[in-house]
């Protein structure tokens, strides 16, 4: 019988992305592969939920991933896509307050 040697065991790295609206989304990445993969997204909806029964939940996923509630590690979510909105959008608006500012003084000049 063959036998196998083990190299190198990848870390699983996993880690809660918090965003702007109270959402936790948990984040998976082995240490040898490409990008985080989202595993799980917990939303906030103040009709609905509270931040503590968010973060509470949050903490029960992790501890079913094996993750202690000492070592969750918390992050903040990139607002990257945010800032990529904003700049496409920007013209948009400079535009419309161009016009209705051209228009306001008009019907002042009047």
């Amino acid at each position: 019988m063959k036998t196998v040697k083990i190299e190198k065991i990848y870390q699983l790295n996993i880690w809660v992305e918090r965003d702007f609206c109270g959402s936790n989304h948990i984040m998976m990445q082995h240490e040898g592969f490409g990008e985080p993969f989202l595993y799980a997204s917990l939303h906030y909806n103040y009709a609905y939920t509270s931040n503590s029964t968010i973060h509470v939940m949050t903490e029960k996923f992790m501890e079913l991933l094996g993750v202690d509630k000492e070592n969750i590690v918390w992050k903040q979510k990139s607002f990257e896509p945010l800032k990529w909105w904003a700049k496409a959008i920007m013209p948009i608006f400079d535009l419309y307050w161009k016009f209705k500012l051209g228009r306001l003084r008009k019907a002042q000049e009047k």
